[in-house]
């Protein structure tokens, strides 16, 4: 055992995400899982985009946009994609495998009803929880996520706009509808 991750996967038959840890404990294969979608699934002329490197949208003919992050298509409102934060996918499989990292690594639900323990970002467990009769989430947390933004120091004027921006992202609701827009569930606005 290399680490206290390992221990508790050894004992608990704990699941952790991530798609390193989620292959090693043998995941089915992307192209086996049942929650990810095939080419065929989507007609000629599909567009698969990806956003800010881990969301990815399908411009669908005929549909509009469309938001694949967690395996759950949902309309997708393309306003807020702009010139440099999104990009056409490489393939189709270099798309489908963003969708499988947004599905955080977790096995099947069968797979899961199985387990002890799963382990994991919060909006992830809150949907594993929907999907899993008699599952419960403990209060609390043992980790978190920070976000932060910054500038080189000497950068003054940049720290400034940053700090106003930020504030006023906050107060506005702007990162309050970006929480909703994008269906993430189990966080908040920072204070």
């Amino acid at each position: 055992m290399n680490s206290k991750a390992d221990a508790a996967l050894a004992k608990f038959d704990a699941i952790v995400e991530g798609r390193e840890r989620a292959l090693a404990t043998g995941t089915q294969a992307m192209s086996d899982d049942p929650r990810l979608p095939k080419v065929s699934d989507f007609p000629p002329g599909t567009a698969f985009m990806i956003k800010e490197f881990d969301v990815p949208l399908a411009r669908v003919p005929g549909q509009g946009w469309v938001c694949w992050y967690g395996g759950t298509p949902r309309p997708y409102d393309p306003r807020s994609l702009k010139v440099d934060n999104n990009w056409l996918a490489d393939s189709f499989e270099e798309w489908v495998g963003v969708v499988a990292e947004s599905l955080g690594g977790t096995k099947t639900d069968e797979e899961q009803a199985k387990v002890d323990a799963l382990a994991g970002i919060k909006p992830r467990l809150l949907s594993d929880q929907a999907r899993l009769p008699g599952s419960r989430l403990l209060e609390g947390r043992f980790t978190a996520i920070q976000q932060a933004i910054g500038t080189p120091v000497g950068r003054n004027a940049g720290a400034q706009f940053l700090t106003e921006f930020v504030a006023q992202a906050k107060t506005s609701g702007l990162v309050a509808r970006a929480i909703e827009t994008n269906g993430v569930r189990g966080v908040t606005v920072a204070p």
